[in-house]
């Protein structure tokens, strides 16, 4: 490490303007290297983020259960949209008609229901 020491010293003198080398000191200190430690949780990639394995899970639920409610609310308003189109095209027709004769003879109005 002592062979890199004038190398670190002439890299600052060029990056500090009106510095000398003589005023540059450069301090070595020793360091462990950084592995991961027995004690530490396993770790996996969820969509790039590194998590702890316990929680990938967890985050798929949160990812995917918005989706679903909505498919599944699409699916019911559309289910909803055909049935009442289905329901006016079946109707009876009497049932129809006895509505349309009341509205005509002034029984009720439409948009409102007398009892």
């Amino acid at each position: 490490m002592q062979v890199v020491i004038p190398e670190v010293k002439e890299l600052v003198v060029r990056g500090v303007e009106g510095l000398t080398v003589d005023k540059v000191a450069v301090s070595l200190f020793p360091a462990r290297a950084t592995g991961a430690d027995a004690d530490q949780a396993p770790t996996a990639r969820f969509f790039g983020v590194i998590v702890a394995n316990s929680s990938v899970t967890t985050l798929w639920a949160m990812v995917l259960v918005p989706w679903i409610m909505a498919a599944v609310l699409l699916m019911l308003l559309l289910n909803a949209v055909h049935l009442r189109k289905w329901l006016k095209r079946t109707l009876p027709f009497a049932v129809r008609s006895n509505k349309i004769e009341a509205m005509m003879r002034g029984k009720t109005h439409p948009g409102k229901d007398r009892s």
